[in-house]
């Protein structure tokens, strides 16, 4: 405040390659320091993240101060908005790479892995969690280690549901289910709960369930305790 207006005290020069901001979220970096985190649109539709926040004495912004090496690791297709995804108080930022069994898929049929990553000084991402992220449905499942390669997922167009399988190097061909995980209203939750589905979380009128295989020898094939401790209800 000067002479009882708002004046300007600090500026801080964005990224030059984005058109448009679209979201925003005031959380903590992994380091504890507050931070804005501000999602923006390029040119060419792709989705990156700028992270502005007060350091020695001034605004920095480090994704325009090292934007070749910090820029390809935070863009990402349109939909993935930086989250405080696991409710621990910092913010992660989301990058995407084809889900194994799609990497020659075409756009329409694309489906993603997906990272979330925080920001370390100086000027680096640390992963914190990989797995898939179902945006229209909300949520996100982390890949145990024994995933990794081995596990791909295809959407049920009958039931709209997420279904889990074991990659046998060929999509087309992988078709062992290990797992799938349906999203119902509460007024429809006692019809999968008679269908073998069992809830593993809820958030407000909506429950989602997970049902496994009744042969669960496969050692793919995870326990309920694993599903729940690695499934998160984004916001």
């Amino acid at each position: 405040m000067k002479n009882n207006e708002i004046t300007r005290g600090e500026s801080v020069d964005m990224c030059d390659n984005v058109t448009s901001y679209v979201s925003s979220k005031t959380g903590m970096l992994d380091s504890g320091r507050r931070a804005i985190f501000i999602d923006g649109l390029t040119a060419d539709g792709k989705l990156q993240t700028e992270i502005i926040y007060y350091r020695y004495s001034g605004l920095q912004n480090p994704m325009q101060l090292r934007s070749e090496k910090l820029l390809p690791l935070c863009t990402r297709p349109a939909g993935y908005y930086s989250e405080d995804m696991d409710g621990d108080g910092d913010v992660e930022i989301p990058s995407t790479s084809p889900m194994v069994g799609y990497e020659n898929a075409v756009a329409d049929e694309m489906l993603y892995m997906t990272t979330w990553s925080v920001y370390e000084d100086f000027y680096d991402l640390k992963t914190k969690y990989t797995g898939y992220y179902a945006i229209s449905d909300g949520y996100f499942v982390t890949f145990p280690k024994r995933w990794n390669s081995s596990v791909t997922v295809k959407k049920d167009s009958d039931t709209n549901e997420l279904v889990f399988y074991k990659y046998t190097g060929d999509i087309n061909e992988s078709n062992e289910e290990i797992m799938r995980i349906a999203v119902s209203s509460k007024n429809d939750s006692e019809d999968y709960i008679s269908d073998g589905y069992e809830l593993i979380d809820s958030k407000g009128q909506l429950d989602y369930f997970v049902k496994l295989p009744l042969d669960r020898r496969e050692k793919l094939i995870p326990t309920i305790d694993e599903i729940q401790n690695n499934f998160y209800i984004i916001n």
